[in-house]
């Protein structure tokens, strides 16, 4: 069992989707009264990671000394709290300043580029079974979230698939038909705790 499920993760990996993150992390260092460098772009997905350097700061989402009525992120930076990271699904700019220096025009903005990400934890389960050469899937959004965004189905084996959706409504289903048989790996992309084994006879 442990081979087979090795040479299934063998060939999800070489189709590129399964359990591989292409995301990066970008870090911003305080210091002294400045975030360095104050100006990060970053694609959809990308997290930014912010390290504090000294004294007492904040990582708040908003512009001057105005926090944002519902903030993304409004984090201590100081010696108990020593780094925050915020990881940007959508895209626009971001920004934000500390509120102890924001007079003093601590601040910076995060451009976040490209399409909007899924968001794994908007999905509430998704469900994979192979029938007679046809595999189907559904998936239940936990809440509209996602609402817009990919959907991108994953089928990795000896006849792989990929079907793209934009998410409408909390059920999104569909089918991939005449699959050849063998053992598969299937899933939603860039979500792999719901990647789920199917025999297909």
């Amino acid at each position: 069992m442990c081979l087979k499920r090795a040479m299934l993760w063998t060939v999800a990996a070489s189709l590129g989707w399964a359990s591989i993150s292409t995301a990066d992390v970008v870090e911003v260092r305080q210091v002294g009264i400045e975030f360095i460098p104050s100006r990060v772009e970053i694609q959809t997905g990308d997290t930014v990671r912010w390290l504090w350097g000294d004294d007492f700061h904040t990582v708040t989402h908003g512009t001057g000394c105005t926090p944002e009525p519902q903030p993304l992120f409004d984090a201590p930076l100081d010696p108990e709290h020593m780094s925050f990271e915020f990881t940007f699904n959508d895209p626009g700019d971001v920004s934000y300043f500390c509120r102890p220096h924001c007079k003093l025009l601590m601040a910076g903005v995060v451009v976040v580029q490209g399409e909007a990400k899924l968001e794994c934890d908007g999905i509430k389960k998704a469900k994979f079974k192979c029938r007679r050469g046809t595999v189907k899937w559904a998936v239940t959004l936990a809440d509209n979230r996602n609402e817009g965004r990919k959907l991108i189905i994953n089928l990795a084996g000896p006849d792989p698939r990929m079907e793209s959706v934009e998410v409408r409504g909390k059920k999104m289903k569909g089918k991939f038909k005449n699959v050849a048989p063998g053992a598969y790996v299937a899933g939603i992309e860039g979500c792999p705790d719901f990647d789920k084994e199917l025999a297909c006879r």
